[in-house]
């Protein structure tokens, strides 16, 4: 049988740093702007908790900071040649994100509900999401889907008529909406086979703000087609004691997005 989500028991916590440095770009390849690129650290930090027997809630928080320049565009240089037009070094930004998620167990099924907001500089998201699972066939089957929708506000710093970049937009709105459905079967103690679709349509300004002549339609669609096959085999290692050893071998098969 397969293993049947369950409400987590106990109160957990966790915290995870990383951090992201660009390599600087070449100067005789930067047309204009500052060379030094992206240095970014993320701060993350959950808590989850069980509130009663059948039903849990996750809390999560992100920091994120990041600073020095960014490539604008492709430019040519006295010689003809491609070169970067990066922005200044005056790039200096955070971003919070905050979200939470509830579950609610049932004897052969669950579902959840989520919400997130995130806000910075020049960008503000707010999402919501629905989704669950069924276990049927003795746990053998699961059945899966959600559906979930974003609505963000783009605002570009350094625009508007009287700044640096009039030419770029002051505010504008971007809309996201995905479904998704997938089935997982278990075919024996070994083997076991997912399918699943994923489709989203993003709707609004589509074009990067920061991006010279950067021009996207105000739509676009995405199916994604994902089939996945997992085999498990066990064999016993002699060395003192005996020792049962797990290895597992993942395939994956994905449709690119069109």
């Amino acid at each position: 049988k397969s293993e049947a989500s369950e409400a987590i028991t106990d109160f957990q916590w966790g915290y995870q740093l990383t951090t992201y440095q660009e390599e600087d770009s070449v100067k005789n390849k930067t047309l204009l702007g500052d060379v030094e690129r992206y240095d970014i650290q993320v701060h993350q930090l959950q808590f989850a908790s069980p509130l009663g027997e059948q039903r849990d809630v996750t809390l999560n928080v992100t920091t994120e900071t990041m600073s020095e320049a960014s490539p604008m565009g492709i430019g040519r240089d006295a010689n003809n040649k491609s070169a970067f037009i990066m922005s200044g070094a005056s790039i200096d930004e955070s971003r919070q994100d905050y979200s939470a998620n509830l579950r609610q167990f049932f004897k052969s099924s669950d579902v959840a509900l989520s919400v997130g907001y995130s806000i910075e500089d020049d960008y503000q998201a707010l999402s919501a999401g629905l989704s669950g699972n069924k276990h049927v066939n003795n746990d053998l089957t699961t059945l899966s889907g959600g559906i979930s929708l974003s609505s963000d506000g783009i605002t570009p710093v350094e625009s508007g008529v009287n700044d640096r970049f009039p030419e770029r937009i002051d505010d504008e709105p971007k809309v996201s909406r995905t479904l998704f459905a997938g089935v997982s079967q278990i075919i024996n103690r070994s083997l076991a086979v997912q399918l699943a679709v994923n489709v989203t349509s993003h709707s609004g300004f589509l074009s990067d703000p920061y991006k010279l002549r950067d021009q996207r339609p105000e739509s676009r669609d995405q199916w994604s087609f994902i089939g996945k096959i997992r085999y498990f085999s066990r064999k016993l290692i002699e060395f003192g004691p005996s020792i049962k050893s797990k290895s597992r071998i993942d395939r994956f098969f994905k449709k690119p997005n069109f």
